[in-house]
């Protein structure tokens, strides 16, 4: 019994109560020809620097894993630039891995998509942004060479 109340405790820190209806990432569609399916409430979501080849940046980053148990991040260039109440286009970065500076792309938004060891930026698209910090509330439409995938975030980084 003492073991029950343990793990229905409310203040365990570890559970976190969701903070909108829509709270997670959903997306659904195809990466490089396979089909790529997530719906996750609470993803790891940093806002940092998550690309290691591409200099010191900031970047937000929402890991997750596809309902095949695949590692799936989107990652957002340079969220600065980006505000609430827009929709903004995606634009591909030009270079085959966007080196040095993804961030000096101008245009739109620069958008990876990483399966796995697998890394593709995305061509083009949109996301329409609801929501840009602290929580970051956004629907989107992007496609790749290998595909295309759509659905929404509204995620918060831990610590926000």
């Amino acid at each position: 019994m003492a073991c029950l109340l343990l793990v229905a405790c409310p203040d365990d820190p570890s559970q976190r109560a969701p903070e909108a209806a829509d709270d997670g990432i959903q997306l659904t569609g195809t990466l490089g020809g396979s089909q790529a399916h997530v719906s996750d409430g609470e993803p790891e979501v940093v806002l940092g620097d998550c690309d290691p080849n591409d200099g010191i940046d900031r970047d937000l980053c929402i890991s997750t894993f596809t309902i095949d148990g695949a590692p799936l991040t989107l990652v957002v260039e340079d969220p600065d630039r980006l505000a609430g109440g827009t929709r903004v286009a995606v634009v591909h970065p030009g270079g085959l891995d966007c080196l040095p500076h993804c961030d000096d792309v101008t245009g739109g938004a620069v958008v990876e998509l990483r399966r796995g060891v697998e890394r593709r930026h995305v061509r083009s698209g949109h996301m329409t942004v609801r929501e840009w910090g602290p929580r970051y509330a956004v629907a989107f439409l992007l496609r790749t060479d290998g595909g295309r995938v759509s659905g929404s975030f509204n995620v918060r980084p831990r610590g926000w």
